[in-house]
């Protein structure tokens, strides 16, 4: 059944994505065309309206990123409060499955997501950049440089995607905590907020801590203890959001 809801999560992800990830690869080929063109005059553009376009593609390239980044969050909390709390939920929980298979199915959805958007920023950067001389060069250095990372620091780059990975997914069951609180109060947004900032305050004040008192720890110290420090807390939301979805479900 797991693999049925992935399914469906990954045809609403192809469905909300599709047209951005369209228009991000044509805001790159034209910004890379105008990039080669600006990098061929030495700097220079032969008219006003040239150089406006440029920086208009060059900016709306950085905007993407961000948007891309920020939906992948947003995206899948929409989504996960849609189709457990909105008019979907009367067939979502009503489906023969567990509550923690359909809460387990949204968060796979949504890593995969995140991981599918880092590739896509990866392949517009690697699109841009080839072609311009010493980019090969340089391609290969980074290359190097990282066989050279899984090779000799292994453990530094486990620590890095261990820590990466479970902030992650903290914060992305933060976002399904919130909708799923939301739901339970009865929609009300004010309240939702002030129990959302109280805990991202909360979280400010312990992460701080954790961090002060590892101050003479090695880096690598410090994102294992991060990473399981996020660890414990998507567990405790994991629970929290199960608890609701089970025993407090108020459909809206």
């Amino acid at each position: 059944m797991l693999l049925t809801l992935l399914k469906h999560e990954y045809k609403y992800i192809i469905k909300s994505f599709s047209v951005v990830y369209a228009l991000f690869f044509g805001i790159t080929i034209v910004f890379k065309i105008m990039l080669h063109m600006f990098i061929a005059k030495d700097g220079e553009f032969s008219s006003t309206f040239t150089a406006t376009l440029f920086w208009i593609f060059a900016i709306s390239w950085y905007v993407f990123l961000f948007v891309i980044g920020l939906m992948t969050i947003t995206n899948n909390s929409r989504r996960f409060k849609k189709s457990m709390f909105g008019p979907e939920g009367y067939l979502t929980n009503t489906l023969p499955v567990s509550t923690s298979t359909n809460i387990i199915a949204k968060i796979i959805a949504g890593a995969t997501n995140y991981v599918v958007s880092y590739f896509a920023v990866a392949l517009s950067c690697n699109i841009l950049i080839i072609g311009i001389d010493g980019s090969g060069k340089a391609m290969k250095a980074i290359s190097e440089g990282i066989g050279e990372l899984f090779t000799e620091h292994f453990d530094y780059v486990f620590a890095f995607f261990f820590c990466s990975f479970f902030t992650y997914l903290a914060f992305l069951l933060f976002c399904y905590m919130l909708g799923a609180l939301s739901s339970m109060i009865g929609g009300s947004k004010v309240k939702s907020f002030f129990i959302g900032l109280g805990l991202i305050i909360a979280n400010i004040f312990v992460f701080s801590a954790i961090v002060t008192a590892l101050d003479d720890t090695s880096a690598l110290g410090i994102m294992f203890a991060i990473g399981f420090y996020y660890m414990i807390i998507a567990a405790v939301e994991f629970l929290i959001v199960h608890n609701i979805v089970k025993n407090h479900l108020n459909l809206q």
